[in-house]
């Protein structure tokens, strides 16, 4: 995955559960993504983690990236659905209901866990 800036069309809701041992590669900085808030235009530097789809919605698990830290273990997850806007841009959306959040979440623990058996 290339280096990219993304735009969200909302801020980021973090996830507060986290699996222990999510921790990417701080060496890689191919796997980075720039997140940008369309509202305030703050930016947030984020590793991408997993992508998934559940039915016909797609989406994306980050962490946030810290270069002055080198394990990222109370690092919190971010889950975002993520879509192609008509312009070609990837969007990032945040979840806000929490029975959507909460299936999400279930699926990319259940990867997790599989990826952690092989």
């Amino acid at each position: 995955m290339k280096t990219t800036s993304k735009k969200p069309d909302r801020s980021a809701v973090k996830d507060h559960r986290k699996p222990a041992g999510v921790q990417p590669d701080p060496g890689n900085d191919e796997e980075v993504a720039v997140i940008v808030d369309v509202r305030n235009g703050a930016e947030f530097y984020m590793f991408m983690i997993d992508e998934f789809v559940v039915g016909k919605m797609k989406y994306s698990v980050m962490v946030p990236y810290e270069p002055d830290r080198v394990k990222a273990r109370d690092s919190e997850i971010v889950i975002l659905r993520s879509q192609m806007a008509k312009n070609g841009d990837q969007l990032y959306v945040s979840i806000t209901d929490k029975k959507e959040l909460n299936a999400a979440f279930d699926v990319f623990f259940s990867r997790f866990e599989e990826s952690e058996l092989k």
